[in-house]
């Protein structure tokens, strides 16, 4: 082998070694440039596809009785019962010698009973009924409710005794249902006599409902 012959040789394999290390860093690159790639990709993924935590800031209640009860009411008229409920609620507790105590234990009341809290519902009836003031405009609306809570509570005495104090006050636009609902947890009881006795007051009643129900 003469020197041309090494020569060669030597030419070769660094032409072989450069192509093998073209060929080694081709493939690094390739690899690097997948990474870089799928990094990106999630980077730049829609934003709903990603989730996040969501804050809710609640806005601060009113201060003032006036501002809280008004807002209490709000929420109500608008169907916001469980609002409602929050804010009847931190009524009673901040301002329990306030003037409208009764109203606001009525109205938290009624807002229970209509999202399903029906004890507790009671419960503040019955507050509300042990209150000193006999007067409140919305005490007739508050026996008529509470008389028909017990007696979706199955507790048909306290119901009855609750409709016959309603019909001794002066029971109003609730006389004819609250004689007839008294009637029937009577009769439910087996005081049948007791029931007789609604019914019959209710026959006398030309206009009546429920007259001829009755008859």
């Amino acid at each position: 082998m003469d020197s041309g012959d090494v020569f060669k040789m030597k030419r070769n394999l660094r032409t072989t070694g450069t192509a093998g290390f073209g060929r080694r860093m081709a493939g690094v690159g390739l690899v690097l440039f997948a990474a870089v790639s799928c990094t990106r990709g999630e980077d730049s993924a829609p934003a709903d596809t990603v989730t996040a935590p969501s804050e809710t800031v609640e806005a601060p209640l009113p201060e003032t009785p006036e501002a809280l009860f008004g807002y209490a009411q709000q929420m109500e008229n608008e169907g916001k019962m469980v609002a409602a409920c929050d804010a009847y609620s931190l009524f009673l507790a901040r301002f329990p010698d306030h003037s409208q105590i009764q109203e606001t234990g009525y109205r938290l009341g009624k807002c229970l009973d209509v999202v399903g809290r029906v004890d507790e519902a009671v419960v503040q009836l019955e507050a509300v009924m042990r209150a000193k003031n006999k007067r409140f405009r919305n005490r007739q609306d508050a026996l008529f409710l509470l008389g028909k809570l017990y007696g979706e509570l199955n507790d048909y005495e306290k119901a009855c005794r609750t409709f016959e104090t309603l019909l001794a006050e002066g029971a109003g636009l609730f006389e004819e249902d609250a004689l007839n609902l008294c009637a029937a947890y009577y009769a439910v009881q087996k005081k049948y006599q007791e029931a007789a006795g609604k019914l019959n007051i209710l026959k006398r009643r030309e206009n009546a409902v429920y007259a001829e129900r009755a008859a």
